[in-house]
């Protein structure tokens, strides 16, 4: 979390690394999450096919939003304060699906929301939501 607090942010990535190839899905996913916030265009881009990866297919979806919930929780506890993250909402999707329809009515479960979306970037950009609403308010 020095990453989001801007402690040692060079440090936190490349543990953060050392974990993910590891194998720590935690790691993994919070380092795509970075990349979109972050990167520039590869590197963004390598952060959305990432995440969009994790969220394919199960059991990497539920891992996927158990970490997101994870990283909510504990951004919800820190003073977040990286400039590199705050003052900025990272959108990847331009075209901005609309919701898919279940029997005519619009999916508001939460749960469901992968199966809502078109694209890889929309996928992220939901995921980029989540997080977001752990961050002060000056952002969102």
């Amino acid at each position: 979390m020095d990453f989001f607090k801007n402690e040692r942010p060079e440090v936190a990535k490349e543990l953060l690394k050392k974990a993910a190839n590891g194998g720590h899905h935690g790691a993994l996913y919070v380092i795509g999450i970075i990349m979109i916030f972050m990167g520039g265009g590869d590197v963004k881009e390598k952060g959305v096919m990432l995440i969009a990866g994790m969220k394919e297919r199960e059991p990497l979806r539920t891992i996927a939003k158990d970490c997101r919930k994870s990283l909510v929780e504990i951004l919800k506890t820190i003073w977040v304060k990286n400039p590199q993250v705050l003052g900025q909402r990272p959108t990847r999707c331009t075209i901005q699906h609309q919701r898919s329809r279940t029997n005519g009515w619009p999916s508001i479960d939460s749960d469901d929301e992968d199966a809502d979306f078109h694209c890889d970037a929309c996928t992220c950009d939901v995921e980029i939501a989540h997080v977001i609403t752990a961050l002060p308010a000056s952002i969102t």
